[in-house]
């Protein structure tokens, strides 16, 4: 597998350097996935992973459920949630996996109001 980051905007994919190295923390990655060949599981607790489909087919479980996904759709997993895949054809399938800390959740308050009429 190469390591390298990627853009997709307007169907097109534009590689650019490996951010891994200027310490920027997510990784992104190409994937070939040949006929019946199985991944994972996997778990990443602190992010979440994106896998988009190129080329071919794939069967993706996710927490037991499981769906197919073809070229042109993608994939979210959440954090803390366990995945696996597998080429779902005879054909191999080309992946591109990003996996990317989840942005930071802001602080709030919940504030209650009740009102009552006069």
């Amino acid at each position: 597998m190469s390591r390298q980051a990627f853009f997709v905007a307007d169907g097109k994919i534009v590689h650019i350097a490996n951010p891994c190295d200027a310490g920027l923390q997510y990784q992104a990655h190409q994937a070939l996935v040949r006929g019946n060949e199985v991944f994972g599981p996997f778990c990443h607790q602190t992010s979440e992973t994106v896998v988009l489909v190129r080329e071919g087919t794939i069967e993706v479980m996710i927490n037991g459920a499981i769906c197919v996904v073809r070229a042109g759709d993608f994939v979210r997993v959440a954090p803390g949630l366990h995945y696996g895949y597998r080429n779902y054809g005879d054909a191999p399938a080309r992946l591109l996996i990003r996996i990317a800390p989840e942005p930071p959740r802001r602080r709030c308050r919940k504030i209650t109001i009740e009102m009552t009429a006069a």
